[in-house]
């Protein structure tokens, strides 16, 4: 089992392709102005959706209780660099504030 880092780009709505465990997935990541948060779609490479708007919150594992039979295997979590568990703003996604993913145990 090991933690990856995924990285992300801070642009309002991006979409990029990322390997979980053996598998790549499409990650779509947006700014929501009005609420002043993160949201995350999961898909497959095919664009089956797996996750959609997920809310990106610290210290949560986002695909908790997703049972879409081709999730990734491991889990996602938001995790703040600086340990105080804020929310992530804007300018601070993918610097202070970093997407993770703790693989699968084999």
């Amino acid at each position: 089992m090991g933690i990856r880092l995924i990285p992300t780009e801070v642009y309002p709505d991006t979409t990029q392709q990322s390997e979980l465990d053996g598998v790549t997935y499409t990650f779509r990541f947006r700014w929501n102005e009005r609420g002043g948060c993160w949201h995350m779609d999961l898909s497959t490479l095919d664009g089956t959706p797996i996750a959609m708007g997920v809310r990106l919150v610290t210290r949560f594992p986002l695909l908790r209780r997703n049972l879409h039979p081709e999730r990734p295997p491991g889990e996602l979590f938001l995790l703040d660099g600086q340990a105080r568990d804020g929310n992530a703003t804007f300018d601070e996604f993918g610097t202070r504030y970093c997407m993770h993913y703790i693989e699968a145990l084999s």
